[in-house]
């Protein structure tokens, strides 16, 4: 358990950087939420998926 905890510690920095990078070019405009949280939505989408392939078949 303590390397899914570690994993899904590393999963969240990267994510929050990608996030942090998708809405960069956006800053302080109006449609800068709207491409993190999209950005948020794929990459947790896809953790889902991984975590269901990696676990669900155990």
């Amino acid at each position: 358990m303590e390397k899914l905890t570690e994993e899904q510690r590393a999963w969240i920095r990267e994510k929050e950087k990608a996030v942090s990078d998708a809405g960069a070019e956006f800053e302080g405009g109006s449609i800068q939420p709207l491409i993190e949280n999209g950005e948020a939505s794929e990459w947790t989408e896809k953790r889902v998926r991984e975590l269901m392939e990696a676990y669900m078949e155990q």
